[in-house]
C-alpha cells in the first residue's frame, strides 16, 4: 500500500480566486504575486513560506546585532550596522526625513543628563532619530553611548535590526485583505486615499507592532523598569538599565486631569488610611499609592539580557506565524482556500491584544487598567474559540480566571523561561491566584455560605443551594 504526499502535507496552502466584487484575480495570479513580493514558494495556486522547507529556519523579524557595554571599542567596524541600516529598505523608503541643527543635537545630549531620568532617555532617543545618515554614527560613538554609560555604568545597549522580509509578507496580507473586498482598479481611478478613520489601523506593520512587544518586556517586573527602547524604524536600541529604575507614582495631583480622573476612579483596593499616613515609606502606603501587585526585587542586567534573547526568539516566532497568510484557511482546513480577510483581521486582533496589554500595564488609573485586563482575557478567549481550542461560551476566559486551571495553564509556559525566571514567575503566578481566590471568597457576605466543599450558590430555579468549588466560583 503506497501513500501519496500532497502539497498540503508539505506545508502548502492554496489560494482561491478573489471575488468579482473585489479585484477578481485568479488563484494562480495571486500565488505568483506572493512569490515575487514576499518569501513564498508557489506551485500553481499553492504557496508556502520558504522557511517551511525541511532544514530551513524561520526568518527572524528582529535580530540582536550587538550588545555594548561601557568598555566596548566603538571605533573601527563596530558601528558599521548604522551605515548598513541607512542603505536598507527601511531607510531608503521615499518619505521625508526630519533632522535638526548640530547645536540642537548637542543640547539634547546636555538635557539627557538632567532629571527626571525618563525624560533624559527620551532626549537620547530624539537625538538618534534626528541625527540623520551622516551624523548618527559619530553622534552615537561620541555622545549617546558615553552619556548612557555615564548614567548607568554597568548597563548594556542591545542593538536590534529588523528584517523587511516579514514586513513584505505583512504588506501582502494587507493588500489581499483590501483586494478581497474592493475593486482596486476602481479605487485607483477615483484617487481614493483610504478610509481616514481607519487609515492608520490598516497600515499596521511589523515595525510598528514589534516595539509594542518590546515595551511590554521592559515592564514585566513592576515597579521596576528594566530599560528604554529608542531608535529608528528598523533599527532599535535597547538601553538596559543597571540597576533597574523603580517607578514611584507621582504626588497627587500630578496635573489638572488627575483631579477629574481621581473623582471618576473606581475599583480601588482597600487600604488602612491611618496606617498609611503614619509611614510614607511603609508597605501600607506603598500599596495605597501603587494599587498593583509589586515584585519585591529587580534582576541584574545579565539575567535580563538572557531573558531578552529568549523573548526576542519567541517574538520572532509570533511575528513569522502572524504574517504567514497560509496559516489562515477557511474553516481552518488545510485543503480549503486561504482566507485573506480572516488572516488580516486576526493580525489586527493580536495587535489590539498587545496594545491593550501594554496599556493595562502602564495606566496610572488602576480601575481602568483592571477593566482592560478583562478585555485582554476576552480577546484571548475569542482567539481560542476561533482556532478550535474550545467551543461555546467563555471557556478559555473562565479558564484564565480559574484559580486551579489558570496557574496550571501558565506554568506550562513559564517553565520555558530561562533561569531564574522559570521558577520565580511560576511561584509568583501561583501566589497571585491564591490572593485572588482569598479576596473573592473573602468578599462573600454570609460566611456560612463558604464551606469546605466550596461556596453555596443557588441554582437557576432558585430552589436549592449547591456548593461551587472555590476555583470555579472565582472564574464565574
Amino acid at each position: 500500500m503506497s501513500s501519496i504526499i500532497t502539497l498540503a502535507d508539505e506545508g502548502y496552502r492554496q489560494f482561491g480566486p478573489l471575488p468579482a466584487t473585489g479585484s477578481g484575480q485568479t488563484a494562480i495570479q495571486i500565488a505568483e504575486v506572493a512569490s515575487r513580493f514576499a518569501d513564498y514558494q508557489a506551485h500553481g495556486e499553492w504557496v508556502r513560506r520558504r522557511a517551511r522547507q525541511k532544514a530551513r529556519s524561520l526568518v527572524p523579524a528582529i535580530e540582536i546585532i550587538d550588545v555594548l557595554d561601557r568598555n566596548a571599542d566603538l571605533g573601527g567596524k563596530r558601528l558599521d550596522f548604522i551605515d548598513t541600516y541607512f542603505h536598507s529598505e527601511f531607510a531608503t523608503v521615499d518619505s521625508p526625513r526630519l533632522t535638526t541643527e548640530p547645536d540642537i543635537l548637542l543640547s539634547l545630549m546636555s538635557d539627557a543628563r538632567k532629571p527626571p531620568r525618563w525624560r533624559g532617555m527620551y532626549r537620547l532617543h530624539q537625538a538618534i532619530c534626528l541625527a540623520g545618515p551622516q551624523r548618527l554614527r559619530p553622534l552615537f560613538r561620541e555622545y549617546v553611548a558615553p552619556c548612557f554609560f555615564e548614567l548607568f555604568p554597568e548597563g548594556r545597549i542591545a542593538v536590534l535590526g529588523f528584517n523587511p522580509i516579514n514586513d513584505c509578507a505583512a504588506a501582502l496580507m494587507r493588500t489581499l485583505y483590501a483586494a478581497a473586498q474592493t475593486p482596486l482598479k476602481d479605487l485607483a481611478a477615483s484617487g481614493f486615499d483610504g478610509i481616514q478613520t481607519l487609515q492608520e489601523w490598516h497600515t499596521n506593520s511589523i515595525a510598528q507592532l514589534a516595539p509594542v512587544l518590546l515595551e511590554i518586556f521592559f515592564r514585566l517586573f513592576y515597579p521596576y523598569v528594566g530599560g528604554y527602547r529608542g531608535g529608528l524604524v528598523g533599527l532599535d536600541f535597547l538601553f538596559l538599565f543597571e540597576p533597574e529604575e523603580k517607578y514611584c507614582p507621582p504626588l497627587y495631583p500630578r496635573d489638572w486631569l488627575a483631579i477629574a480622573s481621581n473623582a471618576a476612579e473606581f475599583g480601588r483596593e482597600k487600604t488602612d488610611f491611618f496606617k498609611a499616613v503614619q509611614d510614607f515609606h511603609g508597605p501600607e502606603w506603598q500599596h495605597a499609592a501603587h494599587q498593583r501587585v509589586q515584585h519585591e526585587r529587580g534582576h541584574p542586567v545579565s539575567e535580563r539580557l538572557a531573558l531578552v534573547r529568549w523573548y526576542i526568539d519567541r517574538v520572532n516566532r509570533l511575528l513569522y506565524e502572524l504574517t504567514d497568510i497560509a496559516n489562515f484557511t477557511s474553516g481552518n482546513d488545510a485543503l480549503n482556500a486561504i482566507d485573506p480577510v480572516f488572516a488580516f483581521e486576526h493580525s489586527l486582533t493580536v495587535d489590539r491584544l498587545a496594545r491593550k496589554t501594554l496599556l493595562a500595564m502602564s495606566l496610572q488609573e488602576v480601575g481602568t487598567a483592571k477593566q482592560l485586563v478583562f478585555e485582554v482575557a476576552d480577546l484571548y478567549d475569542g482567539l481560542s474559540q476561533l482556532f478550535g481550542n474550545h467551543s461555546g461560551g467563555a471557556g478559555y476566559f473562565k479558564q484564565l480566571f480559574n484559580t486551579e486551571q489558570g496557574p496550571s495553564l501558565l506554568a506550562d509556559r513559564l517553565r520555558q523561561l530561562p533561569a531564574p525566571f522559570d521558577t520565580e514567575l511560576t511561584a509568583w503566578s501561583e501566589q497571585i491566584y491564591r490572593r485572588i481566590e482569598d479576596t473573592i471568597v473573602g468578599s462573600v457576605w454570609f460566611k456560612s455560605k463558604v464551606t469546605p466543599q466550596g461556596v453555596l450558590v443557588r441554582d437557576k430555579q432558585l430552589t436549592q443551594e449547591n456548593p461551587v468549588p472555590r476555583p470555579e466560583f472565582v472564574a464565574e
